[in-house]
């Protein structure tokens, strides 16, 4: 195939470009996959998760406190009643009855301030896991806001280098005829489509080459595409 010095140093160009565009590729899909970004995201979740957890806790201790206080509120009223009931009765039997029911109330009565602190103790507590499961939250969100920023400073240099290049690669394909374009295309992903003969070495398959095959590519005109014997590559010789 007929190549002139020019488009044979383009072709070389073209297929280091490609290489570097496969490269940005690479790592612009690993910025958007980053394992980072999803263990962070993990440790959001879990934080969330706690967090949520410990405020419906919270919720629960707090009704059953606020029906514990109801239900103190009730016998603190009903013991006032037999306490005024016992004040002015004379009735005996009525004033003994009375007296054991009293009784019964403030039992009642320190069952529920008994377990009215239990809850209270426990509120405590889980006050300071809701406090410590939103810090835990708040950190977890920072960390992922960070690596975010990050990721995306680091995809807006990648798109900027990867659009860079291909300018490149639109100005070196621009210098090749349509007819080596065809075959730089058909040999792209089977071999480096071109190369240097560097040596007795194909520099497309790293293949060692005998020194007729050597002495003939070199004997290849210097306006024609010589072709490694091995890969198919086309071979530039100067």
């Amino acid at each position: 195939m007929k190549a002139t010095a020019v488009e044979q140093q383009a072709l070389l160009d073209l297929a280091a470009v490609d290489l570097e565009i496969a490269r940005a590729n690479r790592r612009l899909a690993e910025i958007e996959q980053a394992t980072a970004r999803d263990a962070a995201q993990a440790k959001l979740s879990a934080a969330s998760e706690q967090l949520l957890t410990a405020r419906h806790i919270a919720d629960e201790l707090a009704s059953e406190i606020e029906r514990l206080e109801q239900d103190l509120a009730l016998v603190d009223t009903r013991i006032a009643q037999d306490k005024s009931r016992l004040e002015t009765s004379s009735n005996p039997r009525d004033i003994t009855g009375i007296q054991h029911e009293l009784v019964s109330l403030e039992k009642r009565k320190a069952n529920l301030e008994e377990a009215e602190l239990e809850l209270l103790e426990r509120r405590e507590a889980n006050s300071a896991d809701v406090a410590e499961a939103a810090t835990a939250r708040t950190t977890a969100q920072a960390e992922l806001d960070q690596i975010d920023a990050e990721l995306e400073a680091s995809a807006v240099k990648a798109k900027s280098g990867l659009a860079l290049l291909m300018q490149q690669r639109e100005k070196f394909a621009s210098l090749v005829t349509a007819e080596q374009q065809e075959l730089y295309n058909k040999l792209v992903g089977k071999t480096l489509p071109v190369a240097r003969l560097e040596g007795f070495t194909c520099g497309a398959c790293n293949l060692a080459l005998s020194g007729a095959t050597v002495d003939e590519i070199r004997s290849t005109p210097r306006d024609e595409l010589a072709r490694c014997p091995e890969c198919a590559a086309m071979l530039v010789t100067f």
